[in-house]
């Protein structure tokens, strides 16, 4: 079983990523069709020398997922995917984020324990019934561990 919120499964080859600072939050950025600056396709991925291959790719932008993890930082710069703020921008125009859901899994699997590992498990879960469509259960890391030790085989 992963340690949650410390290691994490790499999006491109999908090995361990050990320890936060053996991994980077990366992503694309575009133009949208309105011009707007936006981002989408997030990863994590191992940074050079963490995995057999080097899964960051130096093209894109990125940061070092412990930055995302910090507790007086992370949720903030997470959050400002969706929106920057007032601050920054006074009127609520669009999403950073291209995708909502996207950014949104994104959050889940920085913030809720268990999430990471168990999201693989979470349709095998609901199809055997374990698990229904209630939005604040399925969340629960009490309910993601479970889910893990029942279905889970990656990473025992």
């Amino acid at each position: 079983m992963l340690l949650p919120l410390k290691e994490f499964i790499c999006d491109k080859c999908q090995g361990i990523i050990e320890s936060p600072q053996y991994g980077y939050l990366q992503w694309d950025e575009f133009d949208d069709e309105n011009n707007y600056r936006r981002a989408r396709n997030f990863q994590i991925v191992h940074n050079y020398p963490h995995s057999e291959e080097d899964c960051l790719d130096y093209n894109k932008p990125s940061k070092q997922l412990i930055d995302f993890l910090n507790p007086d930082s992370g949720i903030g710069a997470l959050l400002s995917f969706i929106d920057y703020g007032p601050l920054i921008q006074n009127n609520f125009l669009f999403s950073r984020a291209y995708y909502t859901r996207e950014i949104i899994e994104l959050i889940r699997r920085l913030s809720i324990p268990y999430f990471e590992e168990a999201r693989d498990y979470l349709t095998l879960a609901l199809n055997d019934d374990y698990i229904s469509t209630n939005q604040y259960g399925i969340y629960n890391p009490n309910t993601l561990k479970s889910i893990i030790e029942i279905y889970g085989t990656n990473f025992k």
